[in-house]
């Protein structure tokens, strides 16, 4: 970061006597390019219906990194980081929340 060569051993070190491996990937890859294996696709547990009409799902913000922990310590990012509900425009519209009304989950 400032220029310095970092102490210590770096991972991965493949036996006692390599000196470690301070940069990855310079030159190529180790197994060449990314290795990916395809999954079938599944129905969710719990589908939409009239009682409950919407899928809701947790999600990140970029002002709430790593659960807060450090940023809601800055009194900005957490303002910007209060909770929020992201909705479809199309739902929004049918339900008649509009952008930034106050609404409740229950």
């Amino acid at each position: 970061v400032d220029g310095k060569i970092p102490q210590g051993i770096q991972w991965p070190c493949p036996d006692e006597a390599h000196p470690g491996t301070p940069i990855m990937h310079q030159g190529q890859f180790t197994r060449g390019l990314g290795k990916f294996t395809p999954v079938s696709y599944r129905l969710p547990a719990e589908m939409p219906c009239s009682e409950y009409p919407l899928t809701l799902s947790t999600g990140r913000l970029l002002e709430q990194f790593h659960t807060g922990t450090l940023t809601r310590k800055t009194a900005g990012l957490d303002l910007l980081g209060s909770p929020k509900v992201m909705i479809s425009v199309y739902d929004a519209e049918q339900l008649g929340i509009g952008n930034g009304d106050k609404i409740k989950l229950t």
